[in-house]
C-alpha cells in the first residue's frame, strides 16, 4: 500500500509478506522510520554542503522513545565528492568498513 502527501510525494509504504508487515515512512524521498512487528528503526541524515548530498549518518533502534541500539555511519569523501569509505559502528563498537575505489 502506497500513501502520498499533498504534493504527490511518497510518504508511506506498507509491504505485507505472509504474516510480516513492514512499514516505511518517508520524508523528502528519504526513509525516516521503519517498523517491522515490534521493531522500530529511526533513520537520521545530514546534509553535506560541500557535496550537496544528504548522507545517512545513523540508524537508531527504538523502544518507545528510548534508543536501545545505534548504528552510526562515518563517511570519507574524495576531492571529486565520491564516497571512498564508510565506517559503521554498532553501539560505538566497530561493525564494518566499506571501501570503494574509483578509476579516474
Amino acid at each position: 500500500m502506497y500513501t502520498y502527501n499533498d504534493n504527490g510525494a511518497l510518504s508511506k509504504l506498507v509491504v505485507t509478506d505472509g504474516n510480516t508487515v513492514r512499514t516505511l515512512v518517508y520524508n523528502g524521498g528519504y526513509i525516516i522510520r521503519e517498523e517491522v512487528g515490534r521493531k522500530v528503526l529511526r533513520y537520521l541524515y545530514d546534509y553535506d554542503t560541500a557535496t550537496k548530498k544528504k548522507y545517512l549518518i545513523a540508524i537508531n533502534e527504538l523502544n518507545g522513545q528510548e534508543v536501545v541500539h545505534e548504528r552510526k555511519l562515518d563517511y570519507s569523501i574524495d576531492t571529486h565528492g565520491r564516497v571512498t569509505r564508510v565506517d559503521i559502528t554498532l553501539d560505538a563498537a566497530p561493525l564494518m568498513t566499506i571501501t570503494r575505489t574509483y578509476s579516474e
